[in-house]
């Protein structure tokens, strides 16, 4: 179990965030910008999305392009943390079986004493 949770939970590479950006923004009038500017918000994508891994990120991505996200909020370019919110949400039952697999490895299944005295009550 805990193989198939790391497995869901990995990263994606830069590659595949940047790749997640670049669609996010497509939908978008994108004028000629600076360079270094571009640069600048390319990091703030990379790092924001970092922890990820990259279906999530693209859950979020077609999540807030699709009907799932409110027009009015929809026609805006997303923010990086819109798309990190999102995918956040996407691994809501990674990050709740984790939890519980860092449970299990710490007690081995035996209830901690502060919970077998609360349960005697």
């Amino acid at each position: 179990m805990r193989v198939m949770v790391d497995e869901v939970s990995a990263p994606a590479t830069a590659g595949e965030r940047a790749a997640a950006a670049v669609t996010a923004i497509s939908f978008y009038f994108i004028g000629e910008g600076i360079p270094a500017l571009q640069d600048r918000e390319a990091a703030i994508w990379l790092t924001e999305l970092k922890d990820f891994p990259a279906w999530a990120i693209d859950h979020a991505v077609s999540a807030w392009v699709g009907r799932e996200t409110p027009a009015k909020k929809r026609c805006r370019k997303p923010l990086p943390g819109d798309i990190a919110d999102l995918a956040a949400q996407a691994m809501a039952s990674v990050y709740q079986c984790k939890t519980k697999l860092d449970w299990w490895d710490k007690y081995q299944g035996a209830y901690p004493s502060y919970i077998e005295r609360t349960a005697a009550r």
